[in-house]
């Protein structure tokens, strides 16, 4: 029956499809960018459809409320992370513990690009309904689980290579409580070299972890 459809009809559909997805992405893209520069809470549905240009009828349309829009938009920022590290220039690099001093120069450089905003959107929102909203803490948390499992594989990748015994989950834990304690320091202070200078002893520790004499055989 599909080949019956004139084609009008579906141009015109597949328009309508494209035209409803863009809506949907440009709330899910206004509230990622509003929640990460001024918090969850203080973000309203009015200023989420006035910076994507939408109308607040179409608001309802894709998204019962606030708080289901806030969960696609973390399941977006997770996806977008994903995508940034799998397409990253250290994943080309072969030897495992120069492939974890590229994501960690990677990450860095990430944080050091004036046209990046400066905070995480996981981070900023988590910190704010941690306790009082389960939906978007557990979207959140999905974030931080698989930038955690990301680098703690890089790690223990690495010190399989050089034979030596490491905490891989640890070190990944420290490095990203590190993202996310400069990205707090920068927000209080107004001063970016709390992330350059939190980033940097970070990654020296971990660097030092991994050229660690190895374990003896045995």
């Amino acid at each position: 029956m599909v080949a019956y459809i004139p084609i009008g009809w579906y141009i015109y559909l597949t328009m309508n499809e494209q035209a409803a997805k863009n809506r949907r992405d440009k709330l899910i893209e206004a509230s990622s960018e509003l929640i990460r520069c001024n918090g969850y809470g203080p973000t309203t549905v009015e200023q989420i459809c006035s910076h994507a240009g939408v109308t607040k009828g179409a608001f309802f349309h894709y998204f019962k409320s606030k708080e289901e829009l806030a969960v696609a938009a973390l399941q977006a920022w997770d996806q977008a992370v994903t995508h940034l590290f799998t397409s990253a220039d250290y994943q080309q690099i072969e030897d495992p513990c120069e492939k974890v001093c590229g994501f960690l120069a990677f990450s860095q450089r990430v944080f050091s690009d004036p046209n990046t905003v400066r905070s995480c959107l996981a981070g900023t929102t988590v910190q704010e309904v941690a306790h009082s909203n389960e939906p978007i803490r557990r979207a959140a948390n999905a974030c931080f689980e698989h930038c955690l499992a990301h680098l703690t594989e890089l790690i223990a990748a690495a010190a399989a290579h050089r034979g030596i015994d490491i905490d891989a989950k640890a070190l990944s834990a420290m490095w990203t409580a590190a993202v996310q304690g400069a990205l707090i320091l920068y927000k209080a202070s107004g001063d970016e070299s709390h992330i350059t200078n939190c980033l940097q002893q970070a990654r020296l520790h971990i660097e030092r972890q991994l050229s660690a004499t190895e374990s003896p055989p045995g």
